[in-house]
Formats: structure tokens, C-alpha cells, sequence
């Protein structure tokens, strides 16, 4: 996962998908849960995600540019 914000700048973080309470939530490795508005907020942009994980965190609220 590749992410830009005011407050950490560009970094390459790695980045796993939770499910817990049969919601799936995106857990960033320095940061923690991140929601889907956390991600718009911090201008998250993911490089490599498969198919399957891109649905499942569709399906969660979160957004992809494509």
C-alpha cells in the first residue's frame, strides 16, 4: 500500500485486511484500523491488492480510483 498525507508524507506501509464481527477492516502495520473515511483522509492509494481483497473492502465502504 502506497500512502500520502500532510502528516506522515509518501510511504510504502504494508497493510492486511481483519474481518471481526463479520466486518472486514483494512489494519495498517505503524497505524492501526484505519476506516474508510480515515483512508479518503489520508489519501491512501493501494498498489497491490487482489481482486478478492479489493471487493471484500468495497463491500466495507471503502473507495478505489481507477
Amino acid at each position: 500500500m502506497k500512502m500520502h498525507s500532510i502528516m506522515y508524507g509518501y510511504r510504502k506501509l504494508k497493510a492486511q485486511i481483519r474481518v471481526e464481527k463479520g466486518m472486514p477492516g483494512l489494519y495498517v502495520d505503524e497505524m492501526g484500523y484505519m476506516s474508510p473515511l480515515e483512508c479518503i483522509k489520508q489519501g491512501v492509494d493501494f498498489e497491490q491488492i487482489s481482486e478478492g481483497e479489493r471487493q471484500m473492502l468495497k463491500r466495507a465502504g471503502y473507495r478505489f480510483r481507477d
